[in-house]
């Protein structure tokens, strides 16, 4: 993650930040970043491309995904940079891109057996699993997080013969806990009015 110019970004990706909603390269947007379409000189294939809303924030959410190791429901964040420009700076998160995008797309433009719904809802609750059970840092602590944002627009779908598999994304308003934090105090707090209202467990809405 680091700072490069406009000219140097576009050097790396081909994306069109001008991209509009039924547009071929819009994928979507929500409070903390709007989601194209583009595609990695380097790397060769198609990327999503997230830009931030808020500045200076996006890395954020860069940073705390890093942390975690890979998992096959945890969605992977390949690159982060700031943009700088003369109109200002902003961020951008590099993600794999996926055709059949989230699962509210994926709910809204396929008819889901039985078996292939199972498969979902056990992705989901095994990659939920993973986060709150934690893991160890680069420096050796216990780490766990509650996403704390998670409806089916962050959730991405992966398709392999005919097996959707979904991958937890967006961890913008996620917490990070580490043992000596849960040690010191007894308890997790819920810090922040961010979020999705709809979503929210009443638990979470108190604090």
């Amino acid at each position: 993650m680091q700072t490069i110019t406009f000219t140097e970004f576009k050097k790396l990706y081909d994306v069109n930040f001008k991209a509009q909603k039924d547009d071929k390269d819009f994928i979507g947007s929500g409070g903390y970043g709007t989601v194209y379409k583009g595609y990695s000189y380097l790397m060769h294939f198609d990327v999503a491309i997230k830009r931030s809303s808020v500045e200076k924030e996006l890395l954020n959410e860069v940073k705390k995904a890093s942390k975690v190791p890979p998992h096959r429901n945890i969605a992977r964040y390949l690159d982060g940079y700031r943009i700088d420009t003369e109109s200002g700076d902003f961020d951008v998160a590099i993600l794999q891109y996926y055709k059949k995008g989230n699962l509210l797309q994926l709910i809204e433009n396929v008819q889901l057996t039985e078996k292939q719904l199972d498969v979902i809802l056990l992705g989901i609750l095994e990659g939920l699993k993973f986060l709150h059970e934690g893991f160890k840092d680069s420096n050796g602590k216990h780490i766990r997080i509650i996403h704390r944002d998670l409806k089916p627009q962050n959730i991405l779908i992966a398709e392999y013969n005919g097996v959707y598999t979904p991958l937890l994304t967006d961890f913008g308003i996620s917490k990070l806990i580490n043992e000596e934090d849960e040690l010191s105090t007894g308890k997790v707090e819920n810090t922040s009015d961010a979020g999705t209202i709809v979503y929210k467990a009443p638990e979470q809405i108190q604090n």
